[in-house]
This record gives structure tokens, C-alpha cells and sequence, in this order.
């Protein structure tokens, strides 16, 4: 899939429903071929002692799905130039696929 890191248009925000404001610089990846999105990333509020989760947006196959996935091992920074993050498992993808199959795609 030839995914691509690129700013959010407001066509987009209007062809996907996409839930941010027309006009401000929103980042995600994209696949226009296929016509798939994804975006997100951590989430976390220290203050209140929130558990660190990545949370993602995928659009694919006509469907919404919201994916939280458990960090495992974070850099303590990320000047160090290639940054690269793994993630430990999946904890949770709404809508459930229906099935097995439909699961591996939508990770594929």
C-alpha cells in the first residue's frame, strides 16, 4: 500500500467526515489508491496517572476502526534520529471484525 504522511485538506475532512476543523494543518497517512487513512498516536495524561496507550484511527474497507495498542518500550527521546517505536500488543479494535480474516486485513 503506498501509504503517504501528508496535511489533512479540507476536501478530505468533507469526502471522510473526518473530525477535525477545516483550515488547520492536521497530519495523518493516507492511501489515496485505496482510498484508506490512519491516524493517531499516544495518548496519555500524567497528571493523572493515565495508563500510556497508542490510540489510532483506521479507515479501510468502508469502515471506522478505532485501534489501542500497548506501547511496551518507549525512547526516553525522540531526537534519536531514526526514532523507532514497537509496539508490545493489541489491546482492543471497535467495531470488532466479524471474523478472522477480516481481522488480518484490517492490521495488513
Amino acid at each position: 500500500m503506498p501509504f503517504i504522511n501528508e496535511t489533512v485538506s479540507d476536501a478530505d475532512i468533507d469526502h471522510y467526515g473526518l473530525p477535525f476543523k477545516k483550515g488547520l494543518l492536521r497530519y495523518w497517512t493516507h492511501d489515496r489508491e485505496t482510498q484508506r487513512y490512519l491516524w493517531g498516536g499516544m495518548h496519555e495524561n500524567p497528571a493523572y496517572d493515565d495508563i500510556r496507550e497508542g490510540r489510532f484511527h483506521l479507515f479501510t474497507h468502508g469502515i471506522l476502526y478505532v485501534i489501542t495498542i500497548d506501547p511496551g518500550e518507549v525512547p526516553t527521546t525522540y531526537k534519536i534520529k531514526p526514532c523507532r517505536l514497537e509496539w508490545k500488543e493489541i489491546l482492543g479494535i471497535r467495531p470488532e471484525p466479524a471474523n478472522a480474516e477480516l481481522r488480518r486485513q484490517v492490521l495488513a
